[in-house]
Order: structure tokens, then C-alpha cells, then sequence
């Protein structure tokens, strides 16, 4: 199964009435955690996609999906390779949707699994700190031998990584942009 990035949790759910009230209760989350409320902004920030060619890019991320067991690979090789120094990587594996949000916090916050309607199975969701992801992401690199200068990712190496056909590298860089570009744009993105 294909899964992947979507930009804004509106988009994701596709309906607003269903992006109120999911809002809201991410909101009540992070207020109950201490942490900022989540601002949605009203529609895509320029910039999060980019036309090369004839195809729209997620960043410099060919791709903006994958399936979800690569994603679940890339989870557990961040728990293997990283340890306790990683609490958000691992939500990779739960196989339900994770909210990366623009909000520093270092541990993964569960969404009440309450039912998305009346007699329905419970809608478990993550909330996830792009920036922590970002770090985590940064820290698993080595180990990927994927090379960074410090803490940057140059526009070559992200090129080798969509021409290198090695679906876990392919994966954390859609992941590393997807981070990237929700702190830089102040903006969610919900895989699922």
C-alpha cells in the first residue's frame, strides 16, 4: 500500500467541517502538553511543491509517497541505529496516520482514538515535532551513508538520492523535506 505526504491536515481530511474539529483537538493536545496551539494556514505555501520538467516535486524530494512498509524499514532502522535518542522515527512503524507538526517538542503525542464516525473502529493518530523528526532524521544519516555538510543536506546529494533507486534513502529524504518544509512554511504535513 502507497501512503504518503499530504500538506495541511484540511487537505488530508478533505473535508472542513471534519479539519475544524480535528484541528481543535490536536489544539486541545498540545495545550494539555504545554505546548503552542498549531495555526493552520488557509491554503498550500508556495514553494512546498516545485515544477521540474513537466512533474511538481515535493521539495527536492522526487517523490511524496512510497509504501508504507518502506516507511515502517526506515522507522526501524532508527530504532536500531539510534536508540533512545529517537521518539519520533519509530511512529513510522504504528502504520497510522502521524501529524508533523511546526512545534518543538521531543515526545510523540497520541490523538484520542475516538471514532471518525458512529460505530467505527478508533482513529489512532500521532502528533509529531518536525523539528525533533528533522534531528532524528539528520542523526540517522550517517548510518544511511547518506553525507551532510553539518547539518545540511546539498541539492547534489538530494539528487543522488532520488537517481539511486534505494527505496529507505528515497524514503528519508521525502521525509527530511516534508520536515524541512513544515518548519520553513510554518505548515503540517500528515502522512497517511
Amino acid at each position: 500500500m502507497s501512503i504518503g505526504f499530504h500538506v495541511r491536515v484540511a487537505s488530508y481530511l478533505g473535508d472542513r467541517v471534519a479539519a475544524v474539529r480535528e484541528l481543535s483537538e490536536i489544539n486541545r493536545v498540545l495545550r494539555q502538553a504545554g505546548h503552542p496551539e498549531y495555526h493552520e494556514p488557509p491554503g498550500e505555501p508556495e514553494g512546498i511543491r516545485n515544477i521540474f520538467g513537466r512533474t511538481r516535486r515535493f521539495g527536492r524530494a522526487w517523490l511524496d509517497h512510497n509504501g508504507a512498509s518502506t516507511f515502517a524499514r526506515l522507522g526501524e532502522t532508527a530504532r536500531q541505529r539510534l536508540g533512545q535518542q529517537t521518539t519520533m522515527l519509530p511512529m513510522l512503524l504504528d502504520g497510522h496516520p502521524l501529524y508533523f507538526l511546526p512545534i518543538a517538542f521531543s515526545e510523540a503525542r497520541l490523538v484520542d482514538p475516538e471514532p471518525m464516525y458512529v460505530g467505527g473502529p478508533p482513529y489512532r493518530r500521532h502528533l509529531c515535532s518536525s523539528q525533533r523528526t528533522a534531528s532524528e532524521l539528520l542523526a540517522l544519516a550517517k548510518f544511511l551513508d547518506i553525507p551532510l555538510d553539518g547539518e545540511t543536506l546539498s541539492d547534489a546529494t538530494a539528487q543522488e538520492i532520488n537517481e539511486g533507486g534505494e527505496e529507505v534513502k528515497e524514503v528519508w529524504l521525502t521525509t527530511f523535506e516534508a520536515v524541512r518544509l513544515s518548519v520553513a512554511h510554518s505548515c503540517a504535513m500528515v502522512l497517511g
